[in-house]
């Protein structure tokens, strides 16, 4: 499946892509996460981006940011929710704990994950 035979379905995607594994650190995972989030929802997506999300929540809170499972714990009410996972294929996707175990759960639960080429 590729991201065009998503079009026109409605629902949730939920776009991945690397954190903690991210080359050039996590504020900039964050930032490329929500450029790569808009792009998808300015082709008509309806888009939830957990790097996108909850990178500021975790810079005020006292968990640690790079806490796997407690953040992995809130993603999961959201990859529920998904009709798909896009897995961004940010440097770092191939090592990354956090979409290894995304994509298996959307496995899992026999969701399409869909790979897409990062942006320019």
């Amino acid at each position: 499946m590729t991201l065009d035979d998503l079009r026109g379905v409605r629902g949730l995607i939920y776009a991945a892509s690397p954190y903690t594994s991210y080359i050039w650190g996590r504020s900039s995972a964050a930032y490329d996460a929500t450029r790569h989030a808009e792009h998808l929802m300015s082709e008509g997506f309806e888009v939830f981006s957990p790097v996108s999300y909850f990178h500021p929540i975790a810079r005020v809170s006292k968990v640690d940011e790079t806490a796997h499972d407690f953040w992995l714990q809130r993603c999961r009410p959201f990859m529920d929710a998904a009709i798909a996972l896009v897995i961004v294929k940010l440097p770092g996707w191939e090592i990354s704990r956090g979409i290894a175990e995304e994509a298996a759960y959307f496995q899992a639960a026999g969701k399409p994950v869909v790979e897409m080429e990062p942006l320019p």
